[in-house]
């Protein structure tokens, strides 16, 4: 499956080289029935590709590693853990990339599978993914959340939006496809939430997701606080997508 792959990050790091990441023009599958994908990466191989950044946030233990112990699909996945901390400061384990253009309107999709084993709670927010314009400023972040109980949460920081359902919880011990929709318009903005294919959240359509600076950069992995329960916070996630179209699971 080739996407435009799109992986990310949440904080601050150095950068490397990933020969499974594919790039092609948002406009050359015009016609065909696949979507315009933008960015892909299936973790098959070393991470990152050029111009991504792996964050690792105040703590030298912290891990974010492409890892072939469990994947979705294939051989690789990326693997995110942070140890159990005693102070509350934040953690951060991501990737981040740049987009190829700034998006001030239309729609962004990004896909991606996430296995999270259960064992370990979550304090306060667990952030799976950010569409933002770089360097993230938190305050104008459009985002995928867990929230304690497992409570699944859009966030938009644009308009201090936050959108959940009451009961629906983040899926623990399988692979799980989770996938974020927004569009963007300061007028007439909605974020959606799909989790394996059916739609889960749904925000006001009549929203502002458009940052002062439009959305050109993403990050994807960890960015949470130390869990509640002391133990330490660990997930793998695979086959991330970036689309300007939905993706879905089959793809």
């Amino acid at each position: 499956m080739h996407f435009e792959a799109f992986v990310i990050s949440c904080a601050v790091l150095l950068a490397t080289g990933c020969d499974s990441i594919r790039m092609i023009d948002d406009t050359s599958d015009a016609g065909h029935n696949p979507p315009p994908l933008l960015f892909y990466d299936d973790f098959e191989q070393a991470l990152p590709g050029p111009a991504d950044r792996v964050q690792l946030w105040r703590n030298a233990d912290v891990t974010l590693s492409q890892t072939t112990t469990r994947a979705y699909r294939g051989k690789g996945a990326l693997y995110g853990r942070i140890p159990a901390q005693s102070s509350s400061d934040e953690q951060s384990a991501c990737l981040e990339k740049t987009l190829p253009r700034v998006f001030q309107t239309g729609s962004l999709y990004v896909r991606f599978f996430l296995f999270v084993p259960s064992g370990f709670g979550i304090r306060n927010w667990l952030v799976l993914t950010t569409l933002n314009y770089p360097p993230g400023d938190a305050s104008h972040k459009l985002s995928l959340d867990v929230g304690e109980d497992d409570i699944l949460q859009l966030t938009n920081n644009v308009s201090s939006s936050f959108y959940h359902p009451a009961t629906f919880r983040m899926p623990r011990d399988r692979w799980a496809c989770m996938e974020m929709g927004v569009r963007i318009s300061a007028t007439h903005g909605e974020m959606q939430l799909w989790v394996d294919g059916e739609l889960r959240v749904t925000g006001d359509d009549q929203d502002n997701t458009l940052p002062p600076e439009g959305i050109s950069w993403t990050n994807f992995g960890i960015d949470s606080f130390p869990p509640k329960s002391g133990s330490a916070v660990e997930l793998y996630l695979d086959e991330f997508a970036i689309s300007t179209e939905r993706i879905g699971c089959d793809r």
